[in-house]
């Protein structure tokens, strides 16, 4: 039972990483294109 709950924590945990990494990714892809409007915007 006890090895149960810990490989049903450890998928849990692996599962919150794989979303935080794809938010991660998300983010910085949506922060790049921020700054390149706002670098636009500069020399408008």
């Amino acid at each position: 039972m006890s090895e149960n709950v810990e490989n049903l924590v450890l998928e849990h945990l692996r599962g919150l990483r794989s979303d935080i990494q794809a938010l991660r990714t998300e983010t910085h892809s949506e922060f790049k294109d921020v700054q390149f409007r706002l670098s636009t915007l500069e020399y408008a």
